[in-house]
């Protein structure tokens, strides 16, 4: 799979390609797709949950603003 990746990343003139990194991007898009963290913990085969959430997450701003808006009491009152 590395090397796979590895020829990928040359061929496509990528800066960062490796297993992790989807490993992290497929974390984050399942989150971002209303999956919910405990099924993410199963998925990944950790432990704790803590892991997941602490390690293999990464608010998105524009993710994070929206709710903030959506949610703000501010934005009830407007």
């Amino acid at each position: 799979m590395r090397q796979l990746l590895w020829k990928l990343r040359h061929e496509l003139g990528v800066d960062r390609l490796y297993p992790h990194l989807l490993r992290h991007t497929f974390a984050n898009l399942y989150l971002g797709s209303d999956g919910d963290l405990r099924s993410l913990q199963l998925i990944l085969g950790h432990a704790d949950v803590q892991t997941t959430a602490m390690i293999y997450t990464d608010p998105n701003i524009r993710d994070l603003q929206s709710k903030h808006h959506r949610h703000s009491p501010w934005s009830q009152i407007a």
